[in-house]
C-alpha cells in the first residue's frame, strides 16, 4: 500500500470517528435542557416556601403591631394653645389648657427663632433652634436639633389661629 492511500485509509478511520451521530446528540440536548427545567421549578418552588414561611412568621407581628397602635382611639383633633407674649412662647396642654411650658424666646432672622426655659421651667435642657414659616393664618415650625420630644411637640401640625 503506497504512502497515499495509507493517509487515505487513515483518514477516512479518523473522521468516521468524528462523524456525529444527530439521533443520540438530539437526545443529550434534550436531556440537558429537561434537567434544566426541573432545577428552575426547583428554584422557584423554593422560592415560593422561604416566601410563605416569612408571611407565616412576619405577618402576625405586623398585625399584632396593627392592633396594639399606640395612637388608636386618640381624638382626631388635638388642640394644644402656643402663645407669644413678652418674649414667652407659652404652651397650654389639653385636656384642660393648662400650662405646660414656659419658654424664651428670641427671633434670630426672617425663619428662625431659639428658644430656651424660662426661670424655673426646666423643659428645655439648653437652647432649642427652630425654622418657622407663616402662610395665612397657619404657623409651621420644624425642629433643627433633631430632638424626638420637641419635635413631636411642634412639628405634628402646623399651628392654625384660632378667633
Amino acid at each position: 500500500m503506497s504512502l497515499d492511500e495509507r493517509l487515505r485509509e487513515s483518514l477516512r478511520r479518523s473522521s468516521s470517528a468524528v462523524a456525529p451521530d444527530l439521533g443520540e446528540n438530539l437526545h443529550a440536548v434534550r436531556r440537558k435542557t429537561r434537567h434544566l427545567v426541573i432545577r428552575q421549578r426547583v428554584g422557584q418552588v423554593a422560592f415560593a416556601m422561604v416566601a410563605v414561611l416569612a408571611l407565616v412568621f412576619v405577618a402576625p407581628r405586623v398585625l399584632d403591631f396593627a392592633k396594639n397602635d399606640p395612637c388608636k382611639g386618640a381624638p382626631a383633633e388635638f388642640v394644644r394653645i402656643i402663645r407669644f407674649k413678652d418674649g414667652h412662647l407659652l404652651i397650654f396642654d389639653p385636656p384642660h389648657q393648662e400650662l405646660g411650658g414656659n419658654t424664651l424666646y428670641t427671633i434670630v432672622d426672617d425663619h428662625t427663632f431659639t428658644l430656651v426655659s424660662a426661670p424655673g421651667d426646666h423643659n428645655l435642657p439648653g437652647v432649642y433652634r427652630f425654622t418657622y414659616r407663616i402662610v395665612g393664618d397657619q404657623l409651621t415650625i420644624v425642629d433643627l436639633n433633631h430632638d424626638v420630644d420637641t419635635g413631636a411637640a411642634f412639628e405634628v401640625a402646623p399651628f392654625v389661629r384660632a378667633g
